[in-house]
């Protein structure tokens, strides 16, 4: 067995490196757990991408990540598809809690389109990422155009959402 020796300085080069690794995950919102699976070249180019092209974006989706790190061109893409989508509708206030009514249930209110297209995006690039495919040959509009046809089979696009 072969036991290489490292040199302080080569630690602490290696440390600094994480440490800026990590950082700028943390400002792109990307899981740290990535660096177990990618090199920190690859995270890096990912976070840099992240910066210019959807700057200010909050992206939790594991998949969505995934994505961002593994194809150098869905960062573009997907920074495209995000104008092209509906808008949040706007928050509605909540009830002023009335004694003399009583207590108002909760009712959870329902997902919006735009969260709906975006869970059935995740679930397209799950089965994206498990078949090989690289999802941006398909054109963005090409997405909302079916997604607008067909309604996206809404009971299994709201499971992708996280709803139900």
């Amino acid at each position: 067995m072969t036991q290489t020796l490292t040199q302080p300085a080569d630690l602490g080069a290696a440390m600094r490196e994480r440490a800026g690794i990590i950082m700028q995950m943390d400002t792109c919102h990307l899981e740290l757990d990535w660096l177990k699976e990618f090199d920190i070249p690859q995270l890096r180019a990912c976070c840099e991408k992240v910066s210019k092209a959807l700057a200010g974006k909050t992206l939790t989706d594991k998949d969505l990540q995934r994505e961002l790190i593994q194809n150098t061109e869905f960062a573009g893409w997907y920074a495209k598809l995000l104008p092209m989508l509906p808008e949040e509708p706007p928050e509605e206030p909540k009830p002023a809690m009335s004694y003399s009514r009583g207590y108002t249930p909760y009712r959870p209110k329902e997902p919006s389109w735009r969260s709906v297209i975006l869970g059935c995006l995740s679930g397209l690039l799950h089965v994206c990422q498990e078949n090989g495919r690289d999802i941006t040959v398909y054109p963005q509009q090409t997405l909302l155009e079916l997604s607008e046809d067909a309604r996206l089979d809404s009971a299994g696009c709201r499971a992708a959402a996280g709803t139900s």
